[in-house]
């Protein structure tokens, strides 16, 4: 079963978090670093295997 996004996030931090942050700005940042990894680099299904950023220009490509 896919995990919606807040899921995936979750997941991700949970694993993480098991290796304890030392500081809030580092778990901050691994946050926006899995945000960018989410949105610009993995492929979804649901979007024909495209990232959502992929997606989004094509859409738009195709709507001007």
């Amino acid at each position: 079963m896919p995990l919606s996004y807040q899921a995936a996030v979750g997941e991700y931090l949970c694993n993480k978090a098991l290796t304890h942050y030392r500081s809030y700005e580092e778990a901050r940042t691994d946050v926006f670093d899995y945000i960018r990894f989410y949105n610009h680099q993995r492929r979804h299904s649901t979007l024909g295997y495209l990232t959502p950023v992929e997606f989004e220009r094509r859409r738009s490509e195709l709507s001007a």
